[in-house]
């Protein structure tokens, strides 16, 4: 909590409020164009001018150019195409709306890729909530982990204080990496030839987080906080409740 209250003093915005500004002036730069004007040359310029800058991408920005054009020759006016842009973007994008299924995939690999701002990281978090939802374990990606690591299992929890998911824990195979540096050897039997062994490193989980982490998620109205049921036998008891005032 120290640590969190002390970025708030000085403060640093957080990733959502960067993120929220960010889709924020996306939809100031569109929606803006369309307010109390007349449909000239100058519109469609500043149209594909602000597509373009939301990393529509020149093609889909050609094709949304062509839709409204042939709208304005119809004797659209600027708030109509407004609402003509917005229905061709819905257009475009139901196609590729469809339900993710993974039943039956072993091992299940999920690759986003995209232009910046484009909202990959948004997207990954949601996927990663949905997975733990269904009891599942996320692994990162290779280019999330370090060169010495061969697999990386990160342990998060939600802090509702900043609105983020915060790591506590992390553990990694290093396969024989470390055991070649520090020439660790066994044999599997009686005159077997000598083998690395394998390493695994793994961290203790951050108390401060974990602790501030359970305090916030599980907080309520009345200021008391219920405890998980897997921790009830190590606490003691199943709800923390705020002394009485003036105790």
């Amino acid at each position: 909590m120290l640590e969190l209250s002390s970025k708030a003093a000085r403060g640093e915005v957080s990733w959502a409020t960067r993120l929220r500004s960010g889709l924020g002036k996306t939809r100031s730069r569109l929606s803006g164009l369309f307010t109390d004007r007349s449909v000239d040359p100058a519109l469609f310029e500043e149209i594909e001018t602000a597509l373009l800058a939301s990393d529509a991408g020149a093609e889909a920005t050609r094709f949304l150019l062509a839709a409204l054009r042939e709208r304005a020759s119809q004797g659209a006016t600027a708030g109509q195409l407004k609402t003509a842009l917005r229905a061709v973007l819905l257009e475009l994008l139901a196609p590729l709306e469809q339900t993710l299924d993974l039943s039956g995939k072993k091992p299940c690999i999920v690759m986003l890729a995209g232009v910046n701002g484009s909202g990959k990281t948004t997207s990954i978090g949601k996927l990663a909530r949905y997975f733990q939802d269904q009891g599942r374990s996320v692994l990162l990606a290779a280019g999330d982990v370090g060169f010495a690591s061969a697999k990386t299992y990160d342990l998060e929890v939600w802090a509702p204080g900043v609105g983020q998911w915060l790591e506590v824990s992390s553990s990694s195979t290093f396969t024989d990496f470390q055991a070649r540096r520090a020439s660790i050897r066994f044999r599997a039997g009686p005159g077997a030839k000598p083998e690395f062994v394998h390493t695994l490193n793994a961290s203790g989980v951050a108390l401060p987080r974990t602790i501030a982490a359970l305090l916030e998620t599980h907080l309520q109205a009345d200021g008391s906080v219920i405890i998980p049921r897997a921790l009830v036998p190590y606490v003691g008891m199943e709800r923390l409740v705020p002394p009485a005032s003036g105790a």
